[in-house]
């Protein structure tokens, strides 16, 4: 049996939206402009719920922004990235 450990961290990621041109349209309505945009993040929290805010404070990203917590990290990748408990730093 395998015990799996609770993550130390997470990385976290921000999809931004891309713009929706509106002078294109096809036949299924506004295209957009172009592919969204992603920025990933490490997160030395805990809880998934309390990373997603301290990166969108950090990142400064909008409402708009799609933020999810994507993966854990283990206390051993904090150590390696080097984070301190409760940084947030771009991946």
């Amino acid at each position: 049996m395998t015990v799996k450990a609770e993550p130390a961290g997470w990385v976290v990621q921000v999809t931004i939206a891309a713009p929706i041109a509106t002078a294109q349209s096809g036949w299924l309505g506004p295209i957009p402009s172009d592919a969204p945009s992603f920025k990933y993040f490490n997160v030395a929290i805990i809880d998934p719920v309390e990373a997603v805010e301290a990166t969108r404070a950090h990142s400064g990203a909008d409402k708009d922004a799609s933020i999810a917590p994507v993966r854990p990290l283990s206390s051993a990748e904090l150590a390696a990235i080097p984070l301190k408990a409760g940084e947030v730093k771009p991946a």
